[in-house]
């Protein structure tokens, strides 16, 4: 029997419940205890059986069911147990084979990543990109591991700065240019190294900075160890009581274990990805178990942060600091006239950007935080009042006060 069939007969198990199931039937013979008691229209002693009166040999016979019960659930107990050590012994072949074949996952190039693409349902995505928009912040931080979902990198424009990562840049750069070239200089696009035991694929982005970041695809095609790896990596990533959201091949459930027998994905049952989560300290918000199974968990503390207003800057480490300092000078060092045309063009296309808001002046609109930006002089509601734009406002999630002007 295949660990798939035997995880479904073990489910469907799990819908008996004897002592539960006989609790209505006990009930009902002491009801009638209590009546056979009070009758006044029979002599008890007219009918006997053997030595003993009705009202002793039901409460004999109850005693005797009631004992027959609890072996019977007591036997049913030890086979259920019987199957979990089946499934065990099952399971550890599943655990090894992951572990030997890491090497196929590790030599993955763009087309194995593309054909392996997870497509939500609608009502899937929903519910997922639900859980985004119950932290999305300016304030935060965030970042995205393998954005296949354009819905879902979306979702997560209100956080400030935002970083997109990929094994290949071919992967990350069109969800980038997805976006308009005021809101592409905004966001953060990296390329990591492979995962690959006891090697940092992570350590490239800002350490301990991120209030929120979403893992998708990933943990479904790699080993527990691996998984393991991958979450002390995030952990490190996220700030005192920062959210990570992941999707994963939740196998204690047996539909997702034949994806494992057709060779799609890895071994990962949340029984046994529990025990690596309390180790690491993170506290399990939601688990989902419908359709496309994920974890949302949190890592200890409270998220704080300085930031007073809405910023275009990066976070940086100190290695970043360092990288980025390096990389301004050899920037001045090898500036040239396609520097010049670049800023020229990024000018271009602002004005451009503004021209087209200028149509819409003598409007009032209301305004929104996924705006694509206001011209000067245009009039906006917000929060039940009236204001003018004093200036040319760029696309950004805050209204900041000071770049508008309150009217009548």
């Amino acid at each position: 029997m295949k660990l798939s069939e035997l995880v479904a007969y073990k489910t469907g198990l799990e819908h008996y419940d004897f002592i539960r199931s006989s609790r209505g039937l006990i009930k009902k013979i002491n009801e009638s205890q209590s009546d056979i008691a009070r009758s006044n229209h029979i002599n008890d002693d007219a009918i006997r059986f053997g030595q003993d009166t009705y009202s002793e040999q039901i409460a004999n016979d109850l005693d005797s069911l009631e004992r027959q019960i609890e072996n019977l659930n007591d036997n049913y107990v030890y086979y259920k147990n019987q199957i979990d050590q089946l499934i065990l012994e099952h399971e550890a072949e599943y655990i090894k084979h992951d572990e030997e074949n890491i090497s196929q996952t590790l030599g993955e190039g763009i087309k194995d990543l593309t054909d392996r693409q997870l497509r939500m349902s609608s009502n899937q995505k929903r519910k997922f990109i639900s859980r985004i928009n119950l932290y999305a912040d300016w304030r935060w931080p965030a970042l995205i591991i393998r954005p296949e979902d354009q819905d879902i990198v979306e979702a997560m424009c209100a956080f400030d700065p935002l970083y997109i990562c990929d094994l290949y840049d071919d992967l990350v750069q069109p969800y980038v240019k997805k976006f308009n070239q005021v809101y592409q200089n905004r966001l953060r696009p990296y390329t990591i190294k492979p995962f690959a035991p006891k090697q940092k694929s992570l350590d490239v982005l800002p350490q301990g900075q991120f209030g929120f970041i979403v893992a998708y695809n990933l943990f479904e095609h790699y080993p527990l160890s691996m998984v393991k790896q991958m979450l002390q990596e995030i952990e490190k990533l996220l700030k005192p009581g920062g959210t990570l959201l992941f999707t994963f091949n939740n196998c204690d459930l047996s539909r997702n274990i034949r994806t494992i027998e057709m060779g799609l994905r890895c071994y990962t049952p949340y029984r046994l990805l529990k025990p690596i989560l309390d180790q690491l300290g993170f506290r399990v918000v939601k688990l989902e178990t419908e359709g496309d199974n994920w974890l949302e968990i949190k890592k200890p503390g409270t998220l704080r942060t300085v930031r007073g207003g809405q910023s275009i800057g990066k976070v940086w480490d100190s290695k970043a600091k360092r990288l980025k300092a390096e990389a301004d000078a050899k920037a001045r060092q090898e500036a040239s006239e396609e520097g010049v045309k670049k800023a020229k063009e990024q000018r271009r296309q602002e004005e451009i950007l503004f021209k087209k808001l200028q149509k819409t002046l003598r409007e009032r609109v209301p305004w929104s935080a996924s705006n694509k930006g206001y011209a000067k002089g245009q009039h906006v509601r917000f929060h039940g009042k009236n204001y003018v734009a004093l200036v040319n406002v760029l696309p950004k999630q805050k209204f900041e006060q000071g770049e508008w002007e309150l009217v009548e």
